[in-house]
Protein backbone atom coordinates (compact mmCIF):
# COMPACT_ATOMS: atom_id res chain seq x y z
CA UNK A 1 0.00 0.00 0.00
CA UNK A 2 1.00 3.43 -0.77
CA UNK A 3 2.13 6.05 1.30
CA UNK A 4 -0.88 8.27 0.06
CA UNK A 5 -3.47 5.64 0.32
CA UNK A 6 -2.29 5.25 3.94
CA UNK A 7 -2.89 8.70 4.96
CA UNK A 8 -6.45 8.37 2.47
CA UNK A 9 -7.05 5.29 5.17
CA UNK A 10 -6.38 6.64 8.61
CA UNK A 11 -8.12 10.09 7.82
CA UNK A 12 -11.09 7.96 6.87
CA UNK A 13 -10.47 6.01 9.52
CA UNK A 14 -10.36 9.25 11.94
CA UNK A 15 -12.87 10.79 10.27
CA UNK A 16 -15.73 7.82 10.67
CA UNK A 17 -16.73 8.35 7.60
CA UNK A 18 -15.53 6.66 4.49
CA UNK A 19 -15.07 9.20 1.72
CA UNK A 20 -15.26 9.10 -2.01
CA UNK A 21 -11.23 9.32 -2.92
CA UNK A 22 -11.93 12.48 -5.35
CA UNK A 23 -12.00 14.59 -2.12
CA UNK A 24 -8.17 13.83 -1.56
CA UNK A 25 -6.53 16.90 -3.50
CA UNK A 26 -3.84 19.11 -2.19
CA UNK A 27 -6.69 22.08 -1.36
CA UNK A 28 -8.40 19.47 1.00
CA UNK A 29 -8.64 21.27 4.63
CA UNK A 30 -9.36 18.88 7.43
CA UNK A 31 -11.06 21.32 9.34
CA UNK A 32 -12.90 23.32 7.13
CA UNK A 33 -13.67 20.21 4.46
CA UNK A 34 -14.52 17.39 7.18
CA UNK A 35 -14.60 19.06 10.29
CA UNK A 36 -11.97 17.83 11.93
CA UNK A 37 -11.58 19.09 16.12
CA UNK A 38 -8.76 18.97 18.35
CA UNK A 39 -9.24 15.33 19.47
CA UNK A 40 -9.89 13.96 15.91
CA UNK A 41 -6.02 15.85 15.06
CA UNK A 42 -4.43 13.98 17.99
CA UNK A 43 -6.02 10.67 17.35
CA UNK A 44 -4.71 11.63 13.21
CA UNK A 45 -1.34 12.65 14.25
CA UNK A 46 -1.18 9.00 17.01
CA UNK A 47 -2.00 6.96 13.76
CA UNK A 48 0.45 9.14 11.71
CA UNK A 49 3.43 8.67 14.12
CA UNK A 50 2.46 4.75 14.67
CA UNK A 51 1.44 3.93 10.86
CA UNK A 52 5.02 5.71 9.71
CA UNK A 53 6.94 5.59 12.68
CA UNK A 54 7.88 9.26 12.76
CA UNK A 55 7.42 11.48 15.59
CA UNK A 56 5.72 15.13 15.06
CA UNK A 57 7.97 17.86 17.02
CA UNK A 58 5.85 19.90 19.16
CA UNK A 59 6.97 22.80 17.46
CA UNK A 60 5.67 21.66 13.89
CA UNK A 61 2.42 21.21 15.95
CA UNK A 62 0.53 23.94 14.51
CA UNK A 63 -3.06 23.03 13.51
CA UNK A 64 -3.71 25.10 10.60
CA UNK A 65 -0.33 24.03 8.74
CA UNK A 66 -1.46 20.51 9.79
CA UNK A 67 -5.09 20.92 8.88
CA UNK A 68 -3.43 20.86 4.88
CA UNK A 69 -3.29 17.38 3.25
CA UNK A 70 -0.43 18.86 1.39
CA UNK A 71 0.83 19.26 4.17
CA UNK A 72 0.49 15.88 5.78
CA UNK A 73 1.55 14.46 2.67
CA UNK A 74 5.00 16.18 3.17
CA UNK A 75 5.13 15.02 6.72
CA UNK A 76 4.93 10.61 5.82
CA UNK A 77 7.54 11.88 3.21
CA UNK A 78 4.62 11.20 -0.16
Amino acid sequence: MEKIEILNDVIQKVNGVVLNESIFNDNLDLIRDLGFDSIKFVMLLINLEEMFNISIDDDDLDLEKLSNYMNLKKIIGA
